[in-house]
């Protein structure tokens, strides 16, 4: 399979994914009897954390083959959280769960878009 194959079924599967999570992550709160303010605490964390660890992944990730490597695993913890979540209903779990999501799924986009754009410049 070519790369350029392999990046836009990457690029594919991630869209595809988070089409089906984030759009509903606050409807799946609901469903727990999270309050109004349990659930804004819960979604607020995605973006503060993306804030926080953006820039560690970019100093992680110096070369293709590292950044592939933290695509690689972000994608597996991130897939792992998101099932985790739909297991739990304890609101501290679900806590720990949403900050692993945070953590691993705000600087996906950011490096796919890192990865696209050090395959092009060579190819």
């Amino acid at each position: 399979m070519s790369t350029n194959l392999k990046i836009k079924l990457l690029t594919f599967i991630r869209y595809f994914g988070d089409s089906f999570f984030y759009p509903f992550l606050a409807i799946y709160l609901h469903s727990l009897d999270y309050g109004e303010t349990r659930i804004g605490i819960l979604v607020a964390l995605t973006p503060l954390i993306g804030i926080i660890v953006n820039p560690l992944y970019s100093k992680l990730c110096k070369n293709a083959k590292t950044l592939k490597i933290v695509l690689g695993v972000i994608g597996i913890f991130e897939g792992l959280g998101i099932i985790l979540l739909s297991l739990v209903h304890s609101y501290h779990f679900v806590l720990a769960i949403i900050i692993l999501i945070a953590i691993t799924g705000t600087s996906h986009y950011g490096l796919l878009d890192s990865l696209s754009t050090i395959y092009s410049e060579f190819h």
